[in-house]
């Protein structure tokens, strides 16, 4: 493969220099090309119909991704390399593989994702990680919303303090390419010549405030598979979950790949140091890349502080080792292992119900429609503000509370599985 030629199909390039610019990812990238090579030997089919899809959005292509999904027993989706779901045969739970988070557009992975976990049953699910070697930190990180009513804390990531990363930060404080205001950090290493900290203070690359932007979308208890082949920006999606007491985690052979780190192409590292006086950096012959990690992650939570990078995340209980009939007949005894975990869950935190639809402002007055189950009471809230709180049973009904605010923006509702306690277990959000 030509790690500088543009990809046939879709005029985008391919292998390592596709991750020359990027400053938010955190991959494995030779895990990645083999990845790659790999679907154009076993599934060149679902490679070439997502492409025309990205690239056209025409109904014939659209139609080419359900038909072969339909032939496939799996949900359509636009990104069919990225994603594989179906309900699980005569069950009440749903499955769905993330391969990879490798991906241009965090807004449009999270789309993909949504819909999908609208369409697969609601009383449980277990998502699937295994062997993910990472990609776009913030679709991982963006991701976690979905299935939590808990506000999500990003992942803090740390530079080393010396001379040259003060000058990265301090020259690139400001900038439009998400992930490259270092403006925080840049205060942090040139602090550490009196306090002698070897890293600087821990910020999030991904803002808080687009990590919470979406919401909870899926209401049921989730298992999520992982194994050491989950690597960096799929590690800190393993340890956000964790962190965020989101579900269980079912290991396949012991912690994730422990490479919680944020990675850049040497060719990215010498544009942005150059001019810089001192730099060692330059351009390498003969268009060779080089991959180095620029930022360590610390985890949240829980798990405040705990290092992320050498560490990864430990499952919880024994790790499981796969069967003959795993390796044979399509994981049988894994998925049969993360159903039996899905069944006590779902009596310790059953699936829940909670949407906030037919959203209006009329006047001084807000009508909206709850639809709850296994929830005893429903707070609404306007801009960050309290409106209303009402007591609930397996419900849909309109609703109508009076405002304070003339032009109300966001509307959120968090559902509660007893009166009087302190944290949500569903959350729902409208923007007006």
């Amino acid at each position: 493969m030509n790690l500088a030629a543009p990809a046939a199909a879709s005029g985008e390039l391919s292998g390592m220099a596709r991750y020359r610019a990027a400053s938010i990812f955190g991959i494995d990238i030779q895990a990645a090309l083999i990845g790659d090579a790999r679907k154009q030997f076993f599934a060149k089919k679902w490679v070439k119909a997502e492409r025309a899809v990205v690239r056209t959005r025409a109904r014939p292509q659209v139609r080419a991704i359900q038909r072969l999904a339909h032939e496939s027993g799996y949900l359509p989706t636009e990104l069919p390399t990225v994603f594989r779901a179906y309900p699980l045969p005569e069950s009440r739970y749903g499955y769905l593989r993330i391969f990879s988070f490798d991906v241009t557009s965090p807004d449009g992975f999270i789309d993909a994702c949504r819909s999908l976990l609208a369409r697969l049953p609601q009383d449980g699910l277990i998502l699937d990680i295994r062997g993910n070697p990472g990609g776009n930190i913030l679709a991982a990180e963006k991701l976690l919303q979905l299935f939590t009513p808990r506000r999500i804390q990003p992942a803090r990531m740390q530079f080393i303090n010396t001379r040259l990363t003060l000058a990265l930060c301090e020259r690139h404080r400001e900038t439009a390419q998400p992930g490259l205001t270092l403006g925080l950090w840049a205060d942090s290493i040139r602090e550490s010549v009196q306090t002698g900290a070897p890293y600087s203070t821990g910020f999030p690359m991904t803002p808080e405030s687009d990590a919470n932007e979406v919401g909870q979308q899926y209401y049921g208890p989730v298992v999520l598979i992982t194994d050491p082949l989950c690597y960096s920006a799929t590690d800190i999606f393993a340890a956000g979950f964790q962190d965020h007491g989101i579900g269980e985690i079912l290991g396949v052979g012991g912690r994730t790949g422990a490479g919680g780190a944020n990675v850049w192409q040497h060719s990215l590292v010498e544009a942005l140091m150059r001019g810089i006086p001192g730099s060692p950096f330059a351009l390498l012959p003969r268009d060779t890349g080089m991959t180095v990690s620029i930022r360590r992650c610390l985890r949240v939570g829980d798990n405040a502080d705990l290092l992320l990078e050498d560490f990864g995340v430990v499952p919880d209980g024994l790790p499981y080792r796969m069967t003959r009939r795993d390796l044979l007949s399509g994981n049988t005894d894994l998925i049969a292992e993360a159903v039996r975990r899905l069944d006590y869950l779902s009596q310790v935190h059953p699936s829940r119900v909670l949407k906030l639809t037919d959203v209006v402002v009329q006047g001084n007055q807000l009508s909206f429609t709850l639809a709850t189950r296994n929830l005893v009471r429903v707070d609404v809230w306007v801009d960050n503000r309290p409106l209303q709180s009402y007591n609930v049973i397996d419900e849909r009904r309109p609703r109508t509370a009076p405002l304070t605010l003339a032009t109300p923006r966001r509307v959120k509702a968090l559902g509660f599985a007893s009166y009087n306690a302190p944290e949500p277990v569903a959350l729902a959000r409208v923007r007006i």
